[in-house]
């Protein structure tokens, strides 16, 4: 019956003489069989959603986006209960949203944007959906729809409706009820259909569990609330989950919360919250995961989180926290995430913290903390991760730290840390992320450091490392960033930093190398970042380094480099900065730069370049900065086309603009 009216001038081979497993878009399954997708997109269908599929009672997704499908979205739809996904975009439906979609209990996806007739509102439930597309439409959201008359159903939770028996489970009721009380405080703007003429299994976020019956959890993830915690909720007390993350939640956390002795799991994450963490939520011995990042809560961590001793994860990240972390935090024996960072915490790292034996993520960074690591953090043989980058650190990296086998992330950049690298970090097999960056560290980098063979990162750019780049590095298989620039390293360029088969990007700039750029380098196609300004690199530019099609930054100027400028070069086409300036380099600058159409800074200027500027350099249409003075023994014209260029030193040449 459906057919006709939907495939328009399309066709579809719906026939009774066709087995129906073998219709288009038809999957047929279960027990009876019945039909539970249809799946019709882009198929040229030009008519209309007929009201027939409404009876499809088994069908769990419809699919009939990428039409030229008309008229208005079946209100019959709304029969489908077992509906999980429903795909109507990008059609020439009208009409309004039916609010019947927004009662469908087993829906998770809507898509419905792309159909510039639909009028009316949206219906403000089919918000809460996991995945939709309604951002997408220019809209206004529905008012609040009306409670149920009260003289249909009385608005109390012991009417046998809300839930079976309610003589038998008072404190089912009394949780009913709280939830009747807090609904509004809790949603703001926001829509719960919470209401006793609904079975509570069926309330937004809301699990019913134990023995004798409690709501057990509460969960209002991204549901688009935007009133307050409720003082109410502390009544909850069989509330095992309660997690209210990813709203838009305001006030205060409210101390009764302190009162869910049987919590395991608080989640206020990514609210706007206010003011500090209650000192009773360390009553909640149950708890093992707490959640309260991205909260904007303010004041000191308290140290009765120190009491949680079944806690498992504590994060308390990009906050506005300040004081010290509290040594008793040492006393959580169970905690394996414990998450600080970006705060205002000032004081020392407790030692205490080394005594977290089961802690896999260890993150404090971005505070102002100070005084010296302390090395009992080297006990944590269980870390993975240890985040204490960006705060105010002294001292030197521990030696112990080389007993955390673990480990895969180590940062300690932007600190004050002064003293060697110790060699004891080269027994870090698993380690991948290396950050060192941005200290005073001293001294030669340890050959050690090639056995780290997971390494993809390696930065220790910044400090007053001194000596030889070690040949070693070459051996780490898996790198993919070496960032040593601004240090005083020495000597030449190892030819084996071409042998990681992952390199990207190479950052030796500022720094006392020596020799020659090995050619080696350009046979390492995967590189796209070459940074080495500002050295006492010597003899030619390899022209090697024009097979490196990936290239997208060549940094070499500041040197004591000679020769010509290869003309390969302009075969690296995906170049976007190239700096050669302040270097010997003679001849003329090459026609083949017309190639290099990502071009967007140029810098030539300072060498000993002689010949005419290449008309074809104005027709590099990305190009923004371009510096080629102080090269004597240009000749010629200035093109006027590269007068357009947005920063530019043509004005310090000698030479007339050619004539158009």
């Amino acid at each position: 019956a459906a057919k006709d009216p939907l495939r328009g001038d399309a066709p579809l081979n719906w026939d009774p003489g066709i087995p129906i497993a073998e219709w288009d878009g038809i999957t047929v399954d279960g027990t009876p069989p019945r039909v539970f997708r249809l799946e019709l997109r882009s198929r040229g269908l030009a008519g209309r959603i007929p009201s027939q599929l409404g009876r499809l009672s088994a069908l769990r997704t419809l699919h009939l986006s990428v039409n030229q499908l008309s008229g208005p979205i079946p209100p019959e739809l709304g029969a489908l209960g077992a509906l999980r996904h429903l795909g109507l975009q990008d059609n020439r439906l009208s009409g309004p949203i039916p609010p019947e979609l927004a009662d469908l209990p087993s829906l998770v996806q809507l898509y419905v944007s792309l159909n510039p007739g639909l009028t009316g509102c949206i219906p403000r439930r089919v918000w809460n959906l996991p995945r939709h597309d309604l951002g997408g439409l220019p809209l206004p959201d529905c008012p609040p729809s009306p409670v149920p008359s009260a003289d249909i159903v009385p608005p109390t939770c012991d009417n046998g409706v809300a839930f079976a028996n309610p003589a038998a489970n008072p404190a089912l009721v009394a949780d009913c009820e709280i939830l009747l009380i807090v609904g509004e405080m809790l949603a703001g703007d926001a829509t719960l259909n919470w209401h006793p003429a609904r079975p509570i299994t069926e309330w937004d976020g809301i699990t019913v569990g134990g023995t004798p019956l409690r709501v057990s959890k509460l969960d209002l993830l991204l549901r688009r609330l935007t009133g307050s915690i409720p003082a109410q909720l502390g009544g909850l007390t069989g509330l095992e989950v309660l997690r209210l993350s990813a709203n838009q939640l305001t006030g205060l956390i409210p101390p009764e919360l302190g009162l869910l002795r049987s919590l395991e799991s608080l989640s206020l994450d990514r609210n706007p919250l206010s003011g500090p963490i209650p000192v009773g939520i360390g009553r909640l011995t149950e708890l093992r995961v707490l959640d309260l990042g991205q909260t904007q809560l303010t004041g000191a961590i308290p140290p009765e989180l120190g009491n949680l001793r079944n806690l498992a994860s504590l994060t308390l990240h990009q906050n506005d926290h300040t004081g010290p972390i509290p040594p008793e935090l040492g006393s959580l024996s169970n905690l394996r995430r414990l998450s600080l960072h970006g705060n205002e915490l000032t004081g020392s790292i407790p030692p205490e913290l080394g005594s977290l034996g089961a802690l896999g993520v260890l993150s404090l960074r971005e505070n102002q903390l100070t005084g010296s690591i302390p090395p009992e953090l080297g006990s944590l043989r269980n870390l993975r991760e240890l985040s204490l980058d960006w705060n105010r650190l002294s001292g030197v990296i521990p030696a112990e730290f080389g007993a955390l086998q673990n480990l895969v992330l180590l940062g300690l950049e932007r600190n004050q840390l002064t003293g060697p690298i110790p060699p004891e970090l080269g027994r870090l097999t698993k380690l991948q992320r290396l950050h060192l960056s941005d200290n005073q560290l001293t001294g030669p980098i340890p050959a050690v450091l090639g056995a780290l063979g997971a390494l993809y990162t390696l930065s220790l750019d910044r400090n007053q490392l001194t000596g030889p780049i070690p040949p070693e590095l070459g051996t780490l298989s898996s790198l993919i960033i070496l960032s040593l620039h601004d240090n005083r390293l020495s000597g030449p360029i190892p030819t084996t930093l071409a042998d990681p088969p992952t390199l990207v990007v190479l950052l030796l700039s500022h720094n006392r190398l020596s020799g020659v750029i090995p050619p080696e380098l350009g046979s390492r196609l995967t590189l796209r970042v070459i940074w080495l300004t500002g050295n006492q690199l010597n003899g030619p530019i390899p022209p090697e380094l024009g097979d490196l099609r990936n290239l997208t930054d060549l940094l070499l100027d500041d040197n004591d480099l000679t020769g010509p400028i290869p003309a390969g070069l302009g075969s690296a086409v995906n170049l976007r900065d190239l700096r050669l300036s302040s270097n010997q380099l003679t001849g003329a600058i090459p026609e083949a730069f017309g190639s290099l159409r990502n071009l967007a800074v140029l810098t030539l200027h300072s060498n000993q370049l002689s010949g005419p500027i290449p008309e074809v350099l104005a027709s590099l249409a990305m190009l923004e900065e371009l510096y080629i003075s102080y090269n004597p023994g240009l000749t010629g014209c200035i093109p006027p086309d590269l007068r357009a260029v947005s920063s530019h030193d043509l004005d310090q040449l000698s030479l007339p603009d050619c004539p158009p």
